[in-house]
């Protein structure tokens, strides 16, 4: 009798946990996984977007028409015509109230309604208001936006760097931004001075450390200071390779260093 108890015990235990398994596998068998981080998986079930943890259990349920890639350990879900923020682990970060949701980078999200873009935190507030046509993910602190057709730069918190007065901005690249106003190209150094002023018809990025601009219909080339290296008296010209480049002066083409010799 003692041992027809104890098969009895062991064959129910055995089947709750079988039982405990096909639950917690019962997401995971019916949906498609579209992508994992660290254990938690983005699934698809019947076209709608959830994410299940390393069980398989739900932690954000399978509800959503689009979601997208977590990033800080966060990912944006769209409802409808609106959009918020989730952890990985269900909470929510930014509530359903936007019509457009970002990725978080450097803990912050840009947000946008009624066409004016923002930004917020990882707690969901608004840190930097919802007051620019366009505004950039951050990247490493700063982040480009434009309002009233003009851009700048800003820092985490909202404040301006460089002022909005450029009609373009570039990334910044080894330390320095090409910027553009009034028809004229420049650069401006990562303590938001423009080093190289706005004066140029035309400006490539810095190659070999030296950078090509055309002036008055003229190329010649500027250092990283802004000073000149070589004179603006060439017809034509290309970006500095390995400390040498092709130029043509006079209807003449050959070879120059660094420091306009010629070779």
């Amino acid at each position: 009798m003692k041992h027809l108890i104890f098969c009895l015990l062991v064959c129910c235990t055995a089947f709750a946990q079988n039982n405990s398994v096909k639950k917690e596998d019962t997401v995971l068998n019916k949906a498609k996984v579209q992508y994992n981080s660290n254990g938690y998986k983005k699934v698809t079930n019947h076209s709608k977007f959830g994410v299940v943890d390393s069980t398989g259990v739900e932690t954000i349920p399978s509800i959503y028409d689009q979601m997208g890639f977590f990033s800080e350990d966060k990912i944006w879900v769209k409802l409808g015509d609106k959009m918020g923020s989730f952890s990985k682990t269900g909470q929510e970060i930014i509530p359903l109230i936007y019509d457009y949701v970002g990725n978080f980078k450097d803990e912050r999200a840009v947000v946008v309604n009624k066409g004016k873009y923002g930004y917020c935190n990882t707690d969901g507030k608004v840190t930097i208001p919802l007051i620019y046509d366009i505004a950039d993910q951050f990247k490493n602190g700063i982040a480009i936006v434009r309002k009233s057709g003009k851009c700048g730069i800003i820092n985490v918190n909202g404040k301006v760097l460089l002022p909005l007065i450029y009609d373009t901005i570039d990334g910044f690249d080894n330390g320095l931004a090409r910027v553009y106003r009034d028809k004229k190209w420049g650069y401006v150094d990562i303590n938001f001075k423009e080093i190289i002023p706005c004066m140029y018809e035309r400006a490539n990025f810095f190659r070999d450390g030296l950078c090509l601009l055309l002036l008055n219909g003229k190329i010649g080339f500027v250092d990283k200071s802004g000073t000149i290296a070589i004179p603006f008296i060439y017809e034509m010209a290309e970006n500095f390779k390995n400390g040498t480049t092709t130029v043509t002066l006079n209807g003449k083409t050959f070879i120059i260093d660094k420091q306009g010799n010629k070779i």
